[in-house]
């Protein structure tokens, strides 16, 4: 059975791979623009990543997003359940 990543996945690990390359908070439209992803749809996939811990958020003027610190244990099957990817793993005996 062949599984495909979805694309709102897709856009999450794109954006916690930039992140995870950068050590500060990091505007929300610079992400828009370097993955050059739309707006909305960066809001959406942050706020899930968010939920699942997988990043943190800061509001106002100098706020911003970025990688928690547990990033060091973060898979990406981490990331593609918080977008809501669905699969067993099977493993060959």
């Amino acid at each position: 059975m062949t599984h495909f990543i979805h694309r709102e996945a897709d856009y999450a690990i794109r954006i916690v791979a930039y992140l995870a390359g950068k050590n500060e908070k990091i505007k929300i439209k610079e992400v828009c623009e370097r993955l050059y992803l739309s707006k909305p749809i960066v809001i959406k996939i942050v706020h899930k990543l968010r939920r699942c811990g997988i990043i943190i958020t800061e509001t106002g003027k100098n706020g911003g997003i970025k990688v928690s610190p547990r990033i060091v244990d973060l898979t990406l099957y981490d990331v593609l359940v918080c977008m809501g990817f669905n699969s067993s793993i099977n493993i060959c005996v």
